[in-house]
């Protein structure tokens, strides 16, 4: 026997997400301007001290009142589960395999897509193919014949050589420091200077001075000191 499977169109997860809902109280005080409905009121205990006295009023005040209205609890409920891919089309004929709950980090927003990667919404798929087809156009600068007559003119190759962008970029893929390169840096030029054989002599020399003169000036009348200069 044979199965017949029909093909079958991936929604998007944004379509199916559930519609947020407020509260009762949120309804009245924001839409019908009723601020009877988070007004509250507390129960005072009763305190044997002198130093302690009961308020007038047993209402909360009204900012603290706005406050537990705008109190956000933590999520603490298990998300659902992912059940939508990305499935944008790749360069090597593939389809990303990505689930995000709402958005590719490579692809941007999850959409709805057939089997061949292609946007279920004709509007999208319009876009997709404007800006493909914009990204592969040459621009008008780079038109090869206006680019030749610079060239005789000045000697100044303006193309642009992909080949070359390519080779450097795979040059510094790795992202390691080639140690053996020496950087010729404003940094590099002051510590072969200040930390030159001579230099760390002549200071270490005017320091030693300096402190010397420092302890004479203080404690030249101990024995300690006297000994030692």
């Amino acid at each position: 026997t044979r199965l017949d499977v029909q093909p079958v169109t991936q929604h998007s997860p944004i379509e199916s997400r559930t519609t947020p809902f407020i509260t009762d109280d949120e309804i009245k005080y924001f839409f019908h301007d009723d601020s009877e409905c988070i007004k509250r009121s507390f129960i005072q205990p009763d305190v044997q001290n002198a130093f302690v006295r009961p308020t007038e009023r047993d209402d909360v005040s009204e900012s603290l009142n706005y406050s537990l209205l705008m109190h956000k609890r933590t999520f603490v409920h298990e998300l659902p589960p992912i059940k939508w891919k990305c499935r944008a089309p790749l360069g090597n004929d593939k389809l990303c395999e990505r689930m995000d709950r709402y958005k590719c980090p490579f692809h941007g927003r999850i959409i709805a897509r057939d089997e061949q990667g292609q946007p279920a919404d004709e509007t999208i798929r319009i876009q997709e193919q404007e800006k493909l087809t914009k990204k592969r156009t040459i621009p008008e600068w780079q038109d090869p014949e206006m680019l030749e007559d610079i060239r005789l003119a000045t000697g100044v190759d303006l193309k642009i050589n992909q080949g070359n962008k390519t080779k450097k970029k795979k040059k510094n893929e790795s992202g390691l420091t080639e140690l053996a390169i020496e950087e010729n840096t404003a940094r590099k030029r002051l510590e072969k200077i200040l930390f030159n054989q001579s230099s760390l002599k002549r200071i270490g020399a005017a320091l030693d001075r300096d402190e010397r003169r420092r302890n004479e000036e203080k404690f030249h009348h101990q024995f300690n000191y006297s000994l030692n200069n």
